[in-house]
């Protein structure tokens, strides 16, 4: 993918109530991140690092969708629309919508810390994301699961 880095800094700011302060936070957060709410302009799919890695390089040979890893937890986040986390429901995933808030850093800037949260793909100016039924298929694919599991079980998902 050809990223843009500052239009693809400014698709995620805009998911904030406040965008300007976003830019405030990746100048003084000493990891170089910023929160953002999901469930406004986009939902994120958490996922294990390795099935995200799996999932974006057997799907997409040209062009893949922006693709947010930390390191340190060893997850992967993928973008997809707004509504997404509402009926998203397969292991071992889990679909963080409205409520929840996460840790990205700045599209294009270099990690301050080498383990810490980096974007592996960074977003476009237009907000490119993974369709739904594409990652589930994705997902079952590289896991080999079929079923389904309740967002009720996933505890450390509570959002704060």
């Amino acid at each position: 993918m050809t990223a843009h880095p500052v239009n693809g800094a400014a698709w995620i700011a805009s998911a904030h109530p406040d965008p300007k302060s976003v830019e405030a936070q990746w100048q003084t957060h000493c990891l170089g991140t910023a929160t953002v709410p999901a469930g406004v302009v986009f939902d994120v799919v958490r996922m294990p690092l390795p099935l995200g890695y799996a999932v974006v390089q057997t799907t997409f040979s040209v062009e893949p969708p922006a693709l947010l890893a930390d390191r340190l937890s060893r997850r992967a986040y993928l973008f997809v629309p707004p509504g997404t986390a509402e009926t998203w429901d397969l292991f071992p995933t889990a679909a963080l919508g409205r409520g929840y808030w996460i840790a990205v850093p700045k599209p294009g800037a270099v990690a301050w810390i080498d383990d810490a949260v980096i974007w592996e793909t960074a977003p476009d100016a237009g907000g490119r994301m993974m369709d739904p039924d594409q990652l589930r298929t994705a997902v079952r694919r590289n896991t080999g699961h079929r079923g389904t599991v309740t967002r009720a079980s996933h505890a450390e998902d509570t959002p704060r």
